[in-house]
């Protein structure tokens, strides 16, 4: 199993930022049930020194609902080359 590294997001801000309109995936997890949309809106910057990630989710999704009862999630960015079909879900 691959292992966590720590990451300065500012040094693939650029990247990330490219990437958004592409799709990126965000993954949450609320009772036992894990949930990953494709998010093609979203925004990276820091707001009074935290970096912050906002993303852009319909109401009516189901990761909503999951989010309303754990509002923690990862944001996951595909770079270089990957198979597109993990965005299209």
């Amino acid at each position: 199993m691959p292992q966590g590294r720590d990451v300065d997001y500012r040094e693939y801000a650029g990247q990330i930022v490219s990437a958004i309109p592409k799709g990126v995936l965000l993954t949450t997890k609320a009772e036992g049930r894990v949930n990953t949309m494709t998010i093609g809106w979203g925004a990276l910057g820091t707001n009074w020194s935290v970096p912050m990630f906002e993303a852009f989710i319909r109401l009516h999704r189901h990761t909503v609902s999951l989010l309303d009862k754990n509002p923690e999630f990862t944001v996951n960015v595909p770079l270089g080359d990957f198979d597109r079909k993990i965005v299209g879900f």
